[in-house]
């Protein structure tokens, strides 16, 4: 127990003091930008451990190694970010400063994907799948009014709803009964997609919540997500 925790503080430490500092120092210039802004399943977060999986089993990385050489993949994940409350029980998560941040550090942008929406689902914030999805309007409707990219248009907006928590996430009680409320995000997220004429995917259709914590996904599930969202990305271009 002890060895995964120096193990995981060991990976932050790579991430934070040495891997964000030289993307950032020596970035990828050329390409179709692309921001990928998401919680710890775009961190990349293990099932059941807090470890991190390398960039290319991370599904950012996957969409990078997919789509090629004329894209600039950019990843922005954050453990328990919600879309844009504040958590007393982690502090710095809201998405809503976090993105406004990264909307003016990496502009310009050509394409902003989000993928948010589990952690609001904590029972403690006592949330319906509608107010969630409200969140999830705000941060889009921030995406079409500040972004700035290449052209004189603003960058395309492509909103993805997650896959449903799994029963097994209610035992540590900070999710519980979302599982049943998280297959309600679709068809809010849909409708927020339509109000907004943005783009919008389903992680639901093709991938699952690991069974060991009902809420990370495993390196299957980040690869196969990856690439389905790269066929997406493709037709957009």
């Amino acid at each position: 127990m002890i060895g995964t925790e120096i193990a995981r503080l060991m990976m932050l430490g790579w991430d934070v003091c040495v891997a964000k500092p030289f993307v950032r120092l020596a970035p990828k210039k050329t390409g179709r930008r692309i921001l990928c802004f998401g919680d710890s399943n775009t961190w990349g977060s293990k099932p059941g451990t807090g470890l991190r999986y390398p960039f290319r089993e991370r599904w950012p990385g996957v969409l990078q190694a997919a789509l090629g050489n004329e894209y600039v993949v950019i990843e922005e994940g954050r453990n328990g970010r919600t879309t844009v409350l504040e958590d007393p029980e982690q502090r710095g998560c809201n998405g809503k400063p976090a993105l406004e941040k990264y909307l003016r550090h990496h502009q310009p942008l050509d394409l902003v994907i989000i993928l948010l929406g589990t952690n609001d689902l904590k029972a403690s914030f006592k949330l319906s799948a509608v107010q969630i999805a409200q969140g999830m309007e705000e941060l889009g409707r921030m995406v079409l009014s500040k972004a700035r990219s290449s052209k004189e248009a603003g960058p395309l907006l492509f909103l993805v709803s997650p896959p449903a928590i799994m029963g097994e996430a209610n035992a540590n009680g900070w999710f519980k009964g979302a599982d049943q409320k998280s297959v309600f995000l679709v068809d809010q997220y849909r409708q927020v997609g339509d109000r907004l004429g943005c783009e919008f995917f389903d992680a639901g259709t093709v991938i699952g919540s690991s069974r060991l914590d009902g809420v990370h996904w495993d390196c299957e599930a980040h690869h196969t997500f990856g690439l389905a969202l790269a066929k997406h990305v493709n037709l957009l271009f």
